[in-house]
């Protein structure tokens, strides 16, 4: 039930409610109702703050100022008006044009300051959106899954945008940033797989977890000088990224920054960086000693890790489809959760007597047919090429590789551990 508020205010109280039952009383500008539900109705209606108009569900905020609290128009190219029954329009609300599948083009108003959460989310066939220099923030999930959107100007107004805000635009081909923008947040072009390439502006100082994950046609990016931080999963899946270069001025860098960039041949990070250095375009974390990436299109069949490494972090050869062949230094002691996995080409390796700790390491190595420890580990053994702790209480790793149609577990082990025949 929508009533057009224009029509009953241009005719008066009175005259918009025709009697049914009952009578109506105008008295300086009060409308007193006896005896007559309709009527009552339509009064709260006028009196609540939501307001339908012209498709537009709107919310007075003051006197003044509203925001769009749901369109239901079905416009295909739409001019959001900046003033609505008399209320200056500053806010798009959340889920306000939301799953709109007849919108293709939205111009903005510089009334506008604020895009809400999923305002434009799921339009389909929204290719064009105008945003002006009004606008200081766009909320999480704001144009989520347009899937037809192929290009879009945030302006410099622009401080902050959410979580997942273009996630999924899957025909994005280009981005202009603004030059305010500090974070760069989780998912915020993840799954834009039409995207080529995207200027980062020298205010950004963070780029968050999973921010262009599995954008598959991404061939270059610059990390400008100002960022300190990259997330977890920030790149991953990048499957067109050939190399990368990370500034002097990156201090942190999460697990699986660039897992699955299946066309990484090289990182390169500036000499000057007093945290991380790059041997032969394999990442390290220098402070640590840690090997954090090893880039994933290298063809090389056989990888010496040099002395004096700590750790193999988290996934740090995944998806390494060339190596046959991984030699751990008597330095490393600790190999983290996936390190290995899905190295389809891997067919064997040796654990050094100084490892202590080992993840779930090798998952989906299908041709790994033998893990040999050190006898002198104090911490792992092998049995006929199976990974077990010292003492075998628990089996931690069968060789996917392994061709035996049956396996018994030895007597004495209590329990087996999470993947430990995936």
């Amino acid at each position: 039930f929508i009533i057009d508020v224009r029509d009953i205010l241009s005719l008066g109280f009175v005259q918009a409610v025709p009697p049914i039952r009952g009578t109506y009383e105008k008295h300086e500008g009060i409308v007193s109702l006896h005896k007559n539900f309709a009527a009552l109705f339509v009064f709260l209606v006028l009196l609540s703050c939501d307001v339908f108009a012209a498709g537009y569900d709107i919310t007075k905020l003051d006197s003044n100022t509203c925001y769009i609290r749901r369109y239901q128009g079905q416009e295909h190219e739409l001019a959001i008006p900046s003033t609505i029954d008399g209320y200056r329009v500053i806010h798009i609300g959340n889920q306000a044009f939301h799953d709109s599948p007849f919108l293709t083009s939205v111009t903005i108003p510089d009334s506008v300051q604020s895009i809400g959460e999923s305002a434009f989310a799921s339009c389909p066939s929204l290719r064009h959106v105008h945003i002006p220099d009004s606008v200081t923030s766009i909320d999480e999930k704001a144009f989520k899954d347009c899937t037809s959107l192929t290009s879009i100007i945030i302006p410099d107004s622009v401080r902050t945008i959410e979580r997942d805000a273009f996630s999924g635009c899957t025909a994005l081909t280009s981005v202009t940033l603004p030059d305010n923008l500090t974070t760069i947040r989780y998912g915020v072009f993840s799954d834009c797989e039409s995207l080529t390439s995207i200027t980062i502006p020298d205010t950004v100082t963070t780029i968050g977890v999973d921010a262009f994950a599995r954008c598959s046609s991404l061939t270059d990016i610059v990390i400008p000088d100002s960022v300190t931080s990259i997330g977890a999963w920030a790149f991953s899946e990048c499957t067109s990224l050939a190399s990368i270069t990370i500034p002097a001025s990156v201090t942190s860098i999460g697990n699986r920054v660039f897992m699955g960039c299946t066309s990484l041949m090289s990182i390169r990070v500036d000499p000057k960086n007093p945290v991380f250095t790059q041997t032969q375009g394999v990442l390290f974390n220098e402070q640590e000693k840690s090997l954090l990436v090893y880039p994933v299109a290298r063809r090389s069949l056989m990888y010496a890790i040099p002395d004096g490494t700590l750790t193999i972090k988290e996934a740090a050869f995944a998806y390494c489809p060339f190596l046959t062949n991984i030699t751990i230094p008597a330095s490393v002691i600790r190999i983290e959760g996936y390190a290995f996995s899905e190295c389809t080409a891997l067919s064997s390796i040796t654990i050094p007597a100084s490892v202590t700790n080992i993840g779930s390491a090798f998952s989906n190595c299908t041709s790994l047919t033998r893990i040999t420890v050190d006898p002198k580990n104090p911490s792992y053994e092998d049995i006929q090429g199976v990974l077990f702790n010292r003492g075998y209480s628990y089996l931690h790793t069968y060789p996917a590789g392994k061709k035996s149609p049956s396996y018994s577990i030895p007597t004495g082990v209590q329990y087996i551990i999470n993947g430990a025949f995936s």
